[in-house]
C-alpha cells in the first residue's frame, strides 16, 4: 500500500490517508483515498495476460499490449459511460487528462484509475438494521431521486441493469447510484458485461433479464423494476432478504400483502397502486410509457403528503 501511496504522491495527488476496501472480486483492488480537498476511490483492475503469469519476466511486446487492451475494454467503456452520465462518480482529472494508467506491480499488470467518492453508506447497510423502516414520504423521495438518476442514464443511452441496495449510496437522505460495470449502451449496442457473466442480481432482476437472448430489449423500464422491490424492503422489515426468499419478493401478490400489512393509509395505497404495482409489472411495456410519466405520478403523490 505504501508503494501505491508514493506513486500517487508523485502524480501530484496529496494523499493524507489511504485505506484498502475489501471486495469479493479477486481481479480488482479498491482503495479509499482522502486528500486535503477530496474524497476519492482508486480502482486497480488486473489485466495481466496469461503468459506473464507463467513467465513474469516476459517482455510486453505489441501482441501482449493488444491483449492487455482487450482485457481493459469493458473498464474503459465504463469510464466513458460515467463521463456521459454526470450522476455517476467522475474520473479524476490531472493536468487536463483523465487519471487512468497501466502499472506493473508484483509481476501483475493493472489498469488503474481514480474516481470521485460519494460519501455515505450503502442502502444495503440500512436495510440490515431490523429497527430501521422508512416512511411513505421517505420512500416517495427515494423513488423520485432514483428515477431521476435513471432518466439521466436513459437520456444518454444507457440501462444500468444492476440497481440494488448495495449499488445505492445514501447520505443525509440524498441517494447516489454507483457501479456501472454492467451498464448497456442501448444506442451503440455496447455491452459492458463480460461474455457469459451473470447480468444483474437475481433478487432485483427485471423479468426480461432472466432470459439471456441475442436481441436484448431493455430500456429505462428495466431499471424501474428493482426500485419497486427496494421500496417494499424500505417500508417493512418483513420484506427484506433475511425474511423473504428471492422468489417470494418477486411475487406481486406477496409483495402487495407485505405492503398492506405494514401501511394502509390512503397515500400508501395510492403509492402502491399507482407506482409500485406498475413498475413491478412483469410486462415491461406496462411499467409506464415514459420516465416523465412516472416522475409526474410521484410528484403528485408527494404533494399529498407534504
Amino acid at each position: 500500500m505504501e508503494e501505491i501511496k508514493q506513486m500517487l504522491i508523485q502524480d501530484n495527488i496529496n494523499v493524507i490517508n489511504i485505506e484498502r476496501v475489501p471486495i469479493p472480486s479477486g481481479q480488482k483492488k479498491v482503495y479509499f483515498i482522502d486528500t486535503d480537498t477530496e474524497n476519492l476511490v482508486l480502482k486497480m483492475v488486473d489485466v495481466t495476460p496469461q503468459i506473464l503469469t507463467d513467465e513474469p519476466e516476459h517482455e510486453i511486446n505489441e501482441e501482449l499490449q493488444l491483449e492487455i487492451n482487450l482485457k481493459s475494454y469493458r473498464i474503459i467503456e465504463e469510464i466513458k459511460m460515467s463521463k456521459h452520465c454526470k450522476n455517476f462518480p467522475q474520473i479524476k482529472i490531472i493536468d487536463n487528462q483523465d487519471y487512468i494508467k497501466y502499472i506493473r506491480l508484483n509481476n501483475r499488470i493493472y489498469l488503474m484509475y481514480i474516481e470521485e467518492r460519494f460519501l455515505g453508506e450503502p442502502l444495503e447497510k440500512l436495510l440490515l438494521d431490523i429497527n430501521k423502516e422508512f416512511s411513505i414520504k421517505e420512500i416517495i423521495d427515494f423513488l423520485l431521486q432514483m428515477i431521476n438518476h435513471i432518466k439521466i442514464m436513459s437520456s444518454n443511452g444507457y440501462v444500468h441493469r444492476d440497481i440494488k441496495p448495495n449499488n445505492i449510496i445514501v447520505n443525509n437522505s440524498i441517494y447516489y447510484i454507483i457501479d456501472g460495470g454492467i451498464c448497456k449502451d442501448i444506442n451503440s449496442n455496447i455491452n459492458l458485461t463480460a461474455t457469459g457473466s451473470e447480468i444483474g442480481t437475481q433478487r432485483y432482476l427485471a423479468p426480461e433479464q432472466e432470459k439471456i437472448v441475442k436481441n436484448y430489449n431493455w430500456s429505462f423500464q428495466t431499471d424501474l423494476y428493482p426500485l419497486g422491490i427496494i421500496a417494499v424492503e424500505m417500508l417493512t422489515v418483513k420484506a427484506r432478504k433475511f425474511c423473504t426468499t428471492d422468489e417470494d419478493i418477486r411475487d406481486i401478490q406477496i409483495v402487495k400483502q407485505l405492503w398492506l400489512d405494514k401501511e394502509q393509509s390512503d397515500i400508501s395505497i395510492k403509492l402502491f397502486k399507482r407506482v409500485i404495482a406498475t413498475i413491478l409489472n412483469r410486462i415491461k411495456a406496462l411499467r409506464f410509457n415514459s420516465i416523465d410519466e412516472c416522475i409526474q405520478e410521484l410528484e403528485n403523490l408527494r404533494k399529498e403528503v407534504i
